[in-house]
């Protein structure tokens, strides 16, 4: 099962026939036919306030996946949760809202490569150890001229043992990096994007 925010909605690709039953209600479910499925259910779950989730099943899920990528524009990025020695976790402040560190995969960069690279560029660090790779995000973002696009962000699971000055990347829009308790990421939590607090609180 894939989770496909479309603003604070979501889009569920599943490969489970009975995968609807266990949501909330005004759930839209589209056994996939064509690529037109995407469109009218996307559009539909953006302009219809009563509509809550959308469900889009197929026997083969990496299939659908696919038929998504064909569909839309995709922008690939890479990022990292990143944890300290006292389990505190890395946060950047950018655009008004707290987020992690991640950003767009440069050309023959593996996902764990632009991870690191990105997270060493946005907050100053460099003594980073992966750990594991996490569940992936999705979401959809309007572009200026209203194009829709999809980002597909690969997410790592980062150790930082040392002590370093942490250095916001200012010509990105960051404007703060911490390190944050549990106590301060709830805080957090209430000002991020829907795809960065459904992994925050995931692990």
């Amino acid at each position: 099962m894939y989770k496909v925010f479309v603003k604070d909605k979501l889009l569920y690709l599943t490969s489970n026939p009975n995968f609807e039953a266990s949501l909330q209600k005004n759930t839209l479910f589209l056994k996939y036919t064509s690529s037109s499925d995407f469109k009218m259910g996307i559009d539909l779950l953006e302009h219809d306030v009563s509509l809550a989730a959308l469900v889009v099943y197929h026997h083969e899920i990496n299939f659908l996946l696919q038929e998504l990528y064909k569909v839309y524009k995709v922008i690939h990025a890479a990022g990292g949760l990143v944890v300290n020695a006292q389990g505190k976790v890395l946060m950047i402040f950018r655009l008004k809202k707290w987020d992690l560190p991640k950003g767009k995969m440069e050309e023959a960069e593996t996902p764990e490569e632009a991870a690191v690279r990105e997270v060493k560029e946005e907050t100053g660090i460099s003594s980073l150890k992966v750990e594991e790779k996490l569940p992936d995000s999705f979401y959809f973002y309007a572009t200026s001229k209203g194009e829709r696009v999809l980002k597909h962000i690969y997410w790592f699971k980062m150790y930082c043992g040392s002590v370093e000055k942490l250095v916001p990347q200012k010509e990105e829009g960051i404007s703060d990096v911490k390190w944050m308790d549990k106590a301060e990421l709830s805080e957090a939590i209430k000002n991020t994007f829907p795809s960065v607090k459904d992994l925050l609180l995931s692990i």
